[in-house]
């Protein structure tokens, strides 16, 4: 009987890998196929024309939009030389063409510290009102029946209380460093006040 058991196991066996193997063999010649079709698909699309700087026309540096930025070349293709260094036209010239003017940082004088702090402190006040608002509902909470719908209320706006104080207290501390750092610009102290 265990003979038999075990030849049937072999039988198993073997007709499981025999259909694995025929199942292998198909899917690998389905990929073949799909290989072979991208390859045609490719050499249909591809027009076999590379393009350089060279064959680009010249571009106005005054019409250029923006900075220039380096462009790195595709894997296996061979770096063109760099085009020459074009300097600003100097304003005396006559050729036409404006100067390129490259925008600097911003002047930080007096009005840009004072804006900057200003808009920091409308921050902190609409910070602080909104804590006020959390605590007064709260409150509010407190004094009420205790019904489960307003113990979970509760347990949401102190949530939300305790996210109001973490925010007021961090634009606090962002009104501080810009109130820092424009007395390091030695900006007058009436002016950031």
């Amino acid at each position: 009987m265990t003979f038999q058991i075990i030849t049937r196991i072999v039988l198993l066996h073997a007709a499981v890998v025999l259909l694995a193997g025929d199942v292998s063999s198909s899917s690998a010649q389905s990929l073949g196929d799909v290989a072979r079709r991208e390859a045609e698909r490719r050499e249909q699309v591809s027009s076999g024309k590379v393009y350089t700087n060279g064959d680009l026309a010249p571009v106005d540096a005054a019409a250029a939009p923006g900075p220039q930025t380096p462009v790195e070349p595709a894997p296996g293709v061979k770096p063109s030389e760099p085009p020459p260094a074009t300097s600003p036209v100097p304003p005396g010239d006559s050729s036409g063409k404006e100067p390129v003017l490259i925008k600097g940082r911003e002047k930080r004088d007096e009005q840009y510290w004072r804006t900057q702090i200003q808009a920091v402190r409308v921050k902190v006040q609409k910070a602080n009102v909104e804590v006020r608002a959390q605590e007064t509902r709260l409150a509010e909470l407190d004094g009420g029946p205790q019904t489960p719908t307003s113990l979970r209320e509760r347990e949401v706006v102190a949530a939300s209380l305790v996210r109001a104080q973490r925010d007021a207290r961090f634009i606090g501390e962002e009104l501080t460093r810009w109130v820092t750092r424009a007395q390091m610009a030695k900006v007058p102290e009436e002016s950031i006040r």
